[in-house]
């Protein structure tokens, strides 16, 4: 009994250093501890929203503008039939090239010795393109649309069952100036103005009676248009030569 006693007291303490205390539930947060949490992410989330939109409104602003500044002229480029719109480009960059000298105007002048002595061939062509250099000026533009809406209309009603008839037109119109240019103006190097002429006058022919816009201003009948345009050219440099 002793013997087990003592047993028991040597073992009792050992026994007691064992047993792991009780665990004691860690505390739930609470409402007011999640709360910032919530609404740092909310605040984040708004953040990144208005984020995302600014770009998206800039980007919708600058296409409401374009679309209001740049889209009629574009769908009225495009809406134009092909000889008017090529032509009409060609006239608008050739002009650009000269005024900025990368182009150099003598190089584009029709002169007979040159064209046909030299082989420059370009010259017979590149001429009737060129409707001077002042491309800032207000008349030159009102000479693009006289000419634009001339040529337009020509190739869109008149010879719309006929684009070869069309061609042909235009070519024996342009090698009938220059036959004309060697006997009646020797000095004169362009005839982009003079073929200008050709069409507002076939223009004017066709539909004499209708009224039509001129400088913005003034409300003419067709049928004057070619010497409105004459009166303009002869306030603007003081010669009508190109225009007879």
């Amino acid at each position: 009994m002793l013997l087990v006693g003592a047993t028991y007291r040597t073992t009792l303490p050992h026994q007691a250093l064992a047993v792991e205390p009780p665990q004691v539930p860690s505390p739930k947060p609470s409402a007011a501890t999640t709360t910032p949490a919530t609404t740092t992410s909310s605040t984040t989330t708004t953040t990144t929203n208005n984020d995302n939109l600014q770009p998206t409104s800039a980007i919708s602003s600058t296409t409401a503008l374009l679309d209001k500044y740049v889209g009629p002229p574009l769908r009225l480029f495009r809406g134009a039939p092909p000889i008017t719109r090529s032509w009409v480009s060609a006239s608008v960059v050739l002009s650009l090239l000269t005024a900025h000298r990368i182009v150099d105007v003598r190089a584009i002048a029709f002169d007979e010795r040159t064209a046909l002595r030299r082989g420059e061939l370009w010259r017979l062509v590149a001429n009737f393109f060129y409707m001077g250099d002042q491309y800032m000026s207000v008349f030159y533009w009102m000479q693009i649309y006289h000419f634009w809406e001339c040529l337009r209309m020509l190739e869109l009603v008149k010879y719309h069952w006929e684009p070869s008839a069309f061609v042909k037109m235009i070519v024996c119109t342009s090698g009938l100036l220059l036959l004309l240019k060697h006997q009646m103006a020797p000095a004169l190097m362009f005839l982009g103005s003079p073929l200008v002429m050709v069409f507002m006058y076939m223009y004017a022919r066709e539909y004499g009676v209708q009224m039509t816009n001129f400088l913005g201003f003034f409300q003419i009948q067709c049928g004057w248009l070619p010497f409105a345009q004459m009166l303009q050219d002869l306030a603007q440099t003081g010669d009508v030569m190109p225009n007879l």
